[in-house]
């Protein structure tokens, strides 16, 4: 007898409140899939494996991962390797500007322009990308060496790793600053060539 008490009304509940939230789903303006969603997997299928893990998150996220990475950088270093708190500012200003430089000189443009041929443009990055192979790899011990002392919460593991972060992030924008001279000398040369 209770059972009745209780599943009849629920039953009759569910059947009342199951059409009407699939007549909401028709009506226009409430798609299944929310059109930012639907922008946001052109944007990952248009990009997967392309190295645009950053940009696919701040396109979903709309968050900017350096932003948060920095500030990350300084916290850490503020707590536990305050002496190196000023170098790390100082660092990670530059490689901000050296970022926004980089953007500015408008590859892609100057290919679409032809100042520059696309396969100029890839034969450099290939060879600049052979030469840093070992920079890459103790680029990768080092950050898995971060990782690791992150996960273990253990704030001497920490204090040891954050001057080689440091040190590593330095040697990472002395080459973005090589790559940077080596790409303006290489459109300096296309114009020299189209004039």
């Amino acid at each position: 007898m209770h059972l009745k008490k209780v599943w009849i009304p629920a039953t009759i509940a569910m059947m009342l409140v199951l059409p009407a939230v699939g007549a909401f789903a028709e009506l226009p303006g409430s798609e299944q899939t929310p059109p930012a969603v639907q922008e946001g997997e052109k944007y990952h299928k248009g990009h997967q494996g392309k190295g645009d893990h950053h940009k696919y998150y701040e396109y979903h996220h709309g968050m900017k991962i350096s932003i948060h990475k920095e500030a990350y950088y300084l916290l850490l270093a503020e707590k536990h390797t305050p002496g190196d708190l000023e170098q790390w500012k100082t660092i990670l200003s530059e490689r901000k500007s050296l970022m926004k430089e980089f953007k500015e000189l408008g590859f892609k443009d100057k290919v679409k322009q032809g100042e520059i041929s696309k396969e100029q443009l890839m034969e450099r990055h290939k060879e600049w990308k052979e030469k840093s192979k070992s920079i890459r790899d103790q680029r990768q011990a080092i950050r898995q060496e971060f990782t690791t002392a992150i996960e273990s919460n253990d704030s001497k593991q920490i204090a040891v790793v954050l001057p080689k972060l440091l040190e590593q992030i330095q040697k990472d924008n002395q080459g973005i600053k090589a790559k940077l001279s080596e790409l303006k000398s290489l459109t300096e040369k296309s114009k020299n060539k189209g004039q």
